[in-house]
């Protein structure tokens, strides 16, 4: 047989070029186009950018990773892993097969940091203020008992952490405090994240010793006080702010559980952490409260 007649097997596509093949796909590009606008260039640029340097999201089906970028275009929220706002991640999720065994998959996840809950405050315009902080060692000077009211202003006496908060108020005078200390938001970690759970050297005491810690990646353990802040805003908020339509469809997408559920599950809301009555405080009672201003998780 001569060399002519020789045939040779197609190269197989690499996922890169599997990924850059599907964001210049029309129909994907129409859907960031009609989420972004004129900012759709810059996101796909740092779309493309971040799939080209992490290897681990390279393993993951490119159709997924794109599927979970548009996710995160809806909400207008950048994927730059510097700014903190949103990022999609890598689970290896344990998948059902016909025979009844487990593989393990690469799954990409679009995961909303705690930043972006401010910035989506801000956007409706209803919030005169809203914060989240780490609370140190001597700075709760003061639990009201009666009101739940929490006072704040003591003096740090060093870089223990003993809690977090979150706090804001509405332009009509509404306001919302909520604290959970260091204990509490340990044990929510460890019961809601399948990736501790069913990790036996990540036990409550060494969780709560991540915190404070300088960050070494994303997630509970890669920057524990990032995830409390989520977690502390994103309760508060869903339970008493005031919530946009992009706020309510970001607090229903928020991954933090369904990401890493060894077993793939329909997206749900995610669990709220059970408040004791001093963990709330009003700061004022506003009766004149207008429907539209009521939470919709209440």
């Amino acid at each position: 047989m001569s060399e002519n007649n020789v045939q040779t097997a197609p190269k197989q596509q690499t996922n890169i070029q599997k990924f850059k093949a599907a964001m210049v796909a029309p129909s994907v590009e129409e859907q960031f186009r009609n989420a972004l606008g004129e900012n759709k260039e810059a996101f796909i640029a740092s779309l493309i950018d971040l799939y080209n340097t992490d290897t681990k999201l390279q393993e993951c089906e490119p159709n997924k990773v794109v599927m979970e970028a548009l996710k995160a275009a809806v909400l207008k929220l950048p994927i730059n892993k510097a700014l903190g706002f949103a990022y999609i991640i890598p689970f290896n999720n344990s998948v059902k097969q016909t025979n009844g065994s487990y593989i393990k998959v690469p799954t990409p996840t679009f995961v909303i940091g705690y930043k972006a809950y401010i910035q989506m405050a801000m956007r409706t315009g209803q919030y005169r203020t809203i914060n989240a902080d780490i609370v140190y060692e001597g700075e709760i000077q003061k639990v009201n008992k009666l009101t739940g009211e929490i006072n704040f202003d003591g003096e740090r006496k060093s870089g223990k952490v003993v809690g977090y908060f979150a706090y804001f108020e509405l332009l009509n005078g509404f306001s919302k405090t909520l604290y959970v200390d260091l204990e509490k938001m340990a044990k929510h970690a460890k019961k809601y994240s399948p990736t501790l759970t069913y990790k036996k050297e990540a036990t409550i005491e060494s969780l709560m010793k991540l915190a404070g810690q300088d960050p070494k990646g994303i997630g509970w353990e890669g920057d524990f006080d990032s995830m409390s802040l989520k977690t502390v805003l994103r309760n508060l908020l869903s339970k008493y702010g005031f919530l946009s339509i992009e706020m309510q469809n970001a607090i229903a997408s928020d991954s933090e559980v369904e990401a890493v559920q060894p077993i793939q599950a329909p997206q749900s809301q995610p669990p709220v952490i059970d408040i004791d009555s001093e963990d709330v405080s009003d700061k004022k009672e506003n009766e004149q409260k207008t429907e539209d201003n009521k939470p919709p998780y209440m």
